[in-house]
Order: structure tokens, then sequence, then C-alpha cells
């Protein structure tokens, strides 16, 4: 299986709505990074499914939490260009592609 790669962005994405959820309630953190994980899982065994949202990146919606992983393929990795929740700005994240 590729492994993944995560924009720096991304990743702050990530620890914000984790601390976010943490002051809602005590075990919401520990869900939503274990809902990561599983969407990640996902998107590992079956990248094809999701669909193309923009040029080749794909998205993949979570399904407890209002957050969608954007990634796209390279052959030795998966870039995660963005973990955004749904209510935001559509395509914020279009200029964190790497040049190839």
């Amino acid at each position: 299986m590729k492994p993944f790669r995560f924009h720096g962005l991304a990743t702050q994405e990530i620890r914000t709505a984790t601390a976010w959820y943490a002051k809602q309630r005590e075990q919401l953190p520990r869900e939503f990074q274990q809902e990561i994980q599983s969407t990640l899982f996902k998107i590992q065994r079956n990248r094809e499914f999701f669909p193309v949202d923009f040029e080749d990146v794909r998205s993949a919606l979570m399904d407890r939490f209002p957050f969608c992983i954007y990634f796209t393929m390279f052959e030795e990795f998966i870039w995660v260009l963005a973990v955004s929740h749904t209510s935001r700005e559509p395509y914020y994240w279009a200029d964190r592609l790497p040049e190839t």
C-alpha cells in the first residue's frame, strides 16, 4: 500500500479540529482521530472509488464528522492536501498541489 504524505496545512487542520472537539466533549478528539484513520484506510484500499473533485484531486467524506479529506495520487505516495470542514469555501486548498 502506498504511504500518505500530508501537506503541513492539512496536518494543522487536523490539529485545529481535534482541539475544537476537545472543548466540546472529552471523547470526541479520539473519535475524530479514529474517523480520520478509518477514512485514510478506505482511501488506501480503494483510491479509485472516490470521485475526482478538482483536476486530479479526489475527495473522501468522513462518515461521522462533517469533514472531507482531499488527496491526489502519485507513483510512490498519496498526497493529502486538506482535511476540510464541509462548510469551508470550496477549493481553498487548490494551491497545495505539489509541482510535478
